[in-house]
């Protein structure tokens, strides 16, 4: 799952699409420098 940012208007509406975003369809291997993001990666754990 990628992640860019948390956005809580979108738990107002939770059936309402969320916004488009600036990272899809963009080819590139530095995000930061071309588009100002740092994209991270959610990796979901259990905890004993």
């Amino acid at each position: 799952m990628m992640t860019l940012s948390f956005d809580s208007q979108q738990c107002d509406e939770t059936c309402k699409p969320g916004e488009p975003s600036s990272y899809h369809n963009v080819f590139t291997c530095q995000p930061f420098a071309v588009l100002g993001l740092r994209p991270s990666t959610l990796l979901p754990t259990t905890h004993p």
